[in-house]
């Protein structure tokens, strides 16, 4: 687990390692952004759940000051629970 970058809202962002995530039960969703301290995100969404839609983004390559979170997931905080097992 990497403790991430807060964002703009001020809200703290962990960051998962892929290797970490089930990301057999997510699809590659088309969305991108672009946070001028992070890079480019891409975004996943859960398979079959409509209302989960785009609930985690990817920096697979970002800026060199967010190196560390390089391939991590995080997720939305907003009806999405994050299980550790």
């Amino acid at each position: 687990l990497s403790r991430g970058l807060g964002d703009v809202y001020k809200r703290q962002r962990y960051y998962i390692p892929e290797a970490d995530v089930r990301a057999d039960l997510f699809a590659v969703s088309h969305s991108l952004t672009h946070c001028p301290y992070k890079g480019n995100a891409s975004y996943r969404s859960l398979v079959g759940s409509a209302r989960a839609a785009e609930v985690a983004w990817i920096y697979a390559d970002p800026f060199d000051e967010s190196r560390r979170i390089a391939g991590h997931w995080s997720f939305d905080g907003d009806g999405v629970t994050v299980e550790a097992s």
